[in-house]
């Protein structure tokens, strides 16, 4: 692990040091990977709740410049985890292994962007996928994968010691819209029948390394 690290460090320094001689440029594409925590939400079912359990995410955002404060933003999302219900009297137990898959569009806005320190707030629509794997309680349903409509809000800030190789820190709230009365996941004899509430709700905060291109 120690040896990752330092071969870790020793990319981000070539890197910068590739980047000083073109400070002078602006660029017009930003690219940065990241990981992050992905946290909150649940769904009222007749007979309990379901709950995506808190976990480790990652993934990629890409950024298109168009002027000094807007930018055009497309990102991809996943975390894997596992799906848990906690039914009425019973207790919560873990159902099925899952993963969850954000796919956006949209705009970023960002302030001082010629600045070592750049904050900015983004608002995107696309969709998530909710996909389902092993069954980890042999009484659950049988759950069906499952993809819909949704929104993030974020903010954060970059910070750039050289102007093509910057640090992002960022927040999102996710929310993905569920269909009144329907099912989530659950099969006709399950426990996702008559859903309550618009949307389902997340979180997450990131750190990732922008490469401005």
């Amino acid at each position: 692990m120690r040896n990752r690290w330092i071969a870790l460090a020793g990319a981000t320094a070539a890197l910068v040091g590739l980047a000083a001689p073109a400070a002078a440029q602006s660029h017009k594409v930003e690219l940065t990977p990241f990981i992050g925590y992905m946290f909150g939400g649940e769904v009222n079912v007749v007979n309990g709740s379901l709950s995506i359990k808190d976990d480790m995410n990652y993934g990629l955002v890409l950024n298109f410049v168009l002027n000094r404060s807007a930018e055009l933003q497309a990102s991809y999302t996943r975390m894997d985890t596992k799906l848990e219900f906690d039914q009425f009297r019973v207790g919560k137990r873990p159902i099925y292994s899952t993963s969850v898959n954000v796919w956006q569009f949209g705009g970023q806005y960002r302030f001082n962007p010629t600045a070592t320190v750049r904050p900015f707030f983004s608002g995107t629509l696309g969709f998530t996928h909710y996909g389902v794997g092993d069954k980890l309680d042999p009484e659950a349903p049988t759950l069906t994968s499952e993809t819909l409509f949704s929104m993030v809000f974020g903010g954060g800030v970059k910070i750039f010691p050289s102007q093509r190789i910057g640090i992002r820190l960022a927040g999102h709230l996710y929310n993905t819209i569920l269909s009144s009365g329907g099912g989530f996941w659950c099969g006709t004899g399950g426990c996702g029948v008559g859903l309550s509430g618009w949307g389902y709700w997340q979180g997450d905060v990131q750190a990732g390394l922008t490469i401005a291109m």
